[in-house]
């Protein structure tokens, strides 16, 4: 787990844009980056437009690595992509696991 907390500290300062899907959760992501925004359970048309830094897109799921968290689902998501998107994205998935068989 310290290898996870050290990966999602140097993530969260160097990230450009970062978004949670609650207040708690950017509440607990604020020490790491004061530009923490909120998006609740979906994005409104305002987020079509972020800007890109080093032209990726960075895509971080942060959280108990789980079924029921779903990110078996966004990996399936990610493999339906065309590749040049693909290529034009990096993917993390941090967080300690909680089901060691998933």
């Amino acid at each position: 787990m310290a290898n996870d907390n050290k990966k999602i500290r140097e993530i969260l300062n160097s990230a450009y844009n970062a978004y949670a899907m609650s207040e708690y959760s950017r509440n607990e992501f604020l020490k790491y980056n004061p530009n923490i925004k909120v998006i609740h359970h979906g994005l409104d048309d305002k987020y079509h437009n972020i800007p890109m830094h080093k032209n990726k897109i960075i895509f971080s799921v942060i959280g108990t690595i789980e079924a029921r968290k779903g990110q078996d689902i966004l990996i399936e998501a990610v493999n339906l992509l065309n590749k040049s998107y693909i290529k034009r994205c990096e993917f993390h998935i941090l967080g300690k696991v909680g089901d060691v068989k998933f």
